[in-house]
């Protein structure tokens, strides 16, 4: 697969902007540097290819110069901007099946991670890949997604916050203990691997919030989005 395989739908440029408009920052400028205006934000079947992601995101770490822009993105990525993963998510029966949601479908939403998990003794790493290396965003991206999908399984599991501690693969930054506060656990830097732990013991308890009648037509849904 090539660099244009790996997309960053507008939907998620749209919460950057707006981010950066909280920073004073002159968004149209911003856009403009990379061919796109503000109606373009708007159109809910565009995607930026990766050479156009990449432009957007190093253009926002220089401009604003707000190092810890990942994790400020990703603090904005409530479940219902998630569409029907999202929704889907809301209506899993298990952290298991939400996990499984996110690891089959988050192409649906972004193609520039991939998602896996894997039962290792006492705990659960959920993984997150670079389909291609990401380069001088990765740490940015991974922030954002990562801290997205924890709040995602915060919120499902009505704040029982289950992750245990998070690994990135890059140097600790000098935000580290902002980072720490808005993951609510441990963050681990200088890690062979990008993620989070979970207690394997928690896998299969039912989510009070699921609703198996919605489980299914929601996933087909994705399915068909996808």
């Amino acid at each position: 697969m090539s660099q244009q395989d790996f997309t960053l739908p507008m939907h998620y440029v749209r919460q950057i902007a707006d981010l950066l408009r909280t920073l004073g920052m002159d968004v149209p400028a911003w856009l403009a540097k990379s061919g796109l205006s503000e109606p373009d934000l708007l159109d809910a079947q565009r995607a930026a290819s990766f050479d156009v992601a990449y432009r957007l995101i190093v253009d926002a770490l220089s401009c604003s110069g707000e190092r810890a822009l990942g994790l400020l993105v990703g603090e904005r990525l409530v479940v219902n901007t998630h569409g029907i993963l999202g929704y889907a998510a809301m209506n899993s029966g298990t952290l298991r099946q939400a996990l499984d949601l996110f690891e089959r479908y988050i192409g649906v939403r972004t193609t520039l991670v991939a998602v896996s998990h894997e039962v290792q003794g006492a705990e659960v790493r959920v993984q997150f890949q670079e389909p291609i290396p990401l380069g001088d965003i990765q740490r940015t991206v991974l922030e954002a997604i990562v801290l997205t999908v924890k709040n995602v399984l915060d919120y499902i599991t009505m704040g029982s916050r289950h992750v245990q501690w998070v690994a990135f693969p890059f140097a600790q930054p000098d935000y580290a203990e902002l980072a720490a506060d808005m993951f609510g656990c441990e963050v681990r830097y200088g890690q062979t691997w990008a993620g989070f732990t979970i207690p394997a013991g928690v896998l299969d308890q039912p989510l009070t919030m699921a609703d198996a009648a919605n489980a299914s037509p929601c996933e087909w849904l994705c399915v068909l989005d996808g």
